[in-house]
């Protein structure tokens, strides 16, 4: 009676473990969720900063008399935007692989999505050290300088991540079943991309120039 119970007891205990284990899993899942929503909102605010202040252009500050174009430097900020679509298509990449039990596939992708990103932090430093204005410039250089300062803070908090991600994927740490890393990640990385677009896509539609 008493080996019974202690294995009654034993099979409790391991049934315990397994409900609070996939509750930890729910719970990293919505935390990862709710912070991008967060970030979701913020950018929304500062890409209706942009708008709001472009429409109003309040004592005729919008774009100053005086203030250069972006046209020297928008190739960069072109090819930062491929760069990053691109890596947001190779991290997809990566966990389809995972999903599909192929550990080439998840370590090709996350490692492609990796060094992309990495060179999307240089080339977004890059780009801000040469901007042509600073924000003593007029609303929309202040707007523009939020939003790229903003695009460079998503990539940097991206960084530990994406590290982190990497070298789980090569240590083949990762698998069909566990694979909630690159999942929960995959809110953030994607988004950072559809963030970057957004950022890339709203001068051009609605340019400095009224």
């Amino acid at each position: 009676m008493d080996a019974s119970i202690e294995g009654h007891g034993t099979a409790a205990a391991g049934h315990t473990s397994h409900v609070s284990h996939i509750d930890d899993d729910q719970k990293v899942r919505i935390g990862m969720f709710m912070y991008v929503i967060a970030d979701v909102l913020f950018g929304l605010f500062v890409f209706t900063s942009y708008l709001f202040l472009r429409t109003n252009d309040t004592l005729n500050a919008w774009f100053a008399p005086g203030t250069p174009d972006l046209g020297g430097v928008q190739g960069l900020n072109t090819l930062i935007t491929v760069l990053l679509i691109v890596s947001g298509i190779a991290y997809a990449i990566g966990q389809f692989g995972v999903r599909a039990g192929n550990q080439t596939i998840l370590r090709a992708g996350i490692v492609v999505a990796a060094l992309l990103w990495l060179a999307s932090i240089a080339g977004q430093y890059y780009y801000m050290g040469h901007l042509p204005f600073v924000t003593a410039d007029g609303a929309f250089a202040s707007a523009y300088i939020l939003m790229s300062g903003y695009h460079m803070f998503h990539l940097l908090f991206g960084l530990p991540l994406l590290v982190g991600v990497t070298v789980r994927s090569l240590q083949g740490r990762y698998t069909r079943e566990r694979h909630l890393g690159i999942t929960v990640i995959g809110y953030f990385w994607y988004w950072a991309v559809i963030y970057n677009i957004i950022f890339f896509v709203l001068p051009l539609v609605l340019s400095p120039h009224r």
